[in-house]
């Protein structure tokens, strides 16, 4: 049987979301809507089409397809999102950060931190997690892995039937997995690198928590309880009309 999702899969729903993303950018720019409207539509319609498009590729539901998983969350998991939060707030502090980063203008207003935040904490959370967790990181360990295959019938029929995966191959896909991350939330950092690096050890941990636990929902778990630990600390810390 085959082993998904695969670089085709995860090349495949980043198309999706470029589909999306190109017309509703047009629409949202011409009637001067919000940017983060344009975000929450592009990411409930891709996610929509990939849940609508998958099944027919992989006979089984979109969620079961990425190991969904509910099943595996833990007690503890609920902490980890939270505590991770304030331990990269901790170290933040520490640093010299500039003034006034891209993340900070928008969060100026009450009424701007109430809509990121409601977006930061139940969709964005969703999508990145499908996306760098669902697709990318399992797909990247899976080609490693593949690539370091003897050549051999053989060897390949073991390979489809493990659901596994070598310690090269989730280290190298973490790594590449969790900078592609890092970058993607770097303009909000105002490219500062050792925020942006902070990112990046996030994303270190959820991957860990993917592979640990073999469930998608628990890297969604983690990633929202830290998004709402970090507006919570936020909307309590800082004063804006």
């Amino acid at each position: 049987m085959p082993r998904h999702p695969h670089l085709g899969h995860t090349a495949l729903f980043a198309l999706l979301t470029v589909c999306v993303l190109l017309p509703a950018t047009a629409i949202i720019l011409t009637l001067h809507l919000p940017q983060l409207l344009l975000l929450a539509a592009t990411y409930c319609l891709t996610l929509t089409l990939a849940a609508l498009l998958f099944p027919f590729i992989w006979n089984q539901p979109l969620s079961t397809g990425l190991h969904w998983n509910a099943s595996a969350i833990k007690p503890r998991l609920f902490l980890l999102g939270p505590a991770l939060a304030v331990l990269t707030q901790a170290i933040e502090s520490l640093l010299p950060t500039p003034k006034d980063l891209p993340i900070d203008q928008i969060l100026r207003t009450t009424p701007s931190l109430i809509l990121l935040a409601l977006f930061g904490t139940f969709l964005a959370p969703l999508f990145e997690e499908v996306l760098f967790r669902g697709f990318l990181l399992p797909s990247l360990a899976l080609a490693v892995d593949y690539l370091r295959l003897p050549k051999s019938l053989e060897s390949l029929e073991k390979w489809r039937a493990q659901t596994t995966f070598s310690l090269i191959a989730i280290t190298l896909s973490t790594l590449i997995t969790s900078i592609l991350f890092a970058l993607l939330h770097a303009s909000q950092l105002g490219f500062y690198w050792p925020a942006v690096t902070l990112i990046l050890a996030v994303s270190v941990v959820l991957c860990a928590v993917r592979f640990r636990t073999h469930s998608l929902a628990a890297t969604v778990l983690v990633h929202t309880t830290y998004n709402a630990t970090i507006f919570l600390t936020v909307a309590l810390t800082t004063h804006r009309p």
